[in-house]
């Protein structure tokens, strides 16, 4: 499986932040000190967002640098998988969590499969 390209889709996640707080690029530029040319030169991925600017950027935007750079935040991962490797979660939750991607055999698994997986596991187990 190959992993993403740090920074891939940056623009996007900025503009998508930005819109959802109802903000025009001149005023997200206004509040974090840059030109409205310098938020559109990021939402189209022309020019790259310098370390003090990414995280003036995820401070004004209320998400973490990691989302802006790679699309989730890490400490949601980790704390999913600290659930999972510590048996805070239980099997039947995990298939039924829509919000947890499942794989078998590098395909995603989808919702009818998972049901019918908890289904033929719940069974099993009876």
């Amino acid at each position: 499986m190959e992993l993403p390209k740090i920074g891939a889709g940056l623009g996007i996640r900025i503009k998508k932040a930005r819109k959802e707080r109802k903000w025009t690029q001149n005023q997200l530029a206004n509040k974090i000190g840059v030109s409205t040319q310098v938020i559109s030169n990021w939402e189209r991925e022309y020019t790259e967002v310098t370390n003090t600017d990414m995280t003036k950027l995820a401070e004004a935007l209320e998400v973490s640098a990691n989302y802006l750079l790679l699309g989730y935040d890490i400490n949601d991962v980790v704390t999913q998988l600290e659930r999972f490797y510590v048996g805070k979660i239980s099997l039947d939750e995990l298939l039924q969590d829509n919000q947890v991607e499942l794989y078998f055999n590098d395909k995603k698994l989808s919702g009818k499969k998972r049901k019918k997986i908890y289904e033929l596991i719940k069974v099993s187990l009876e």
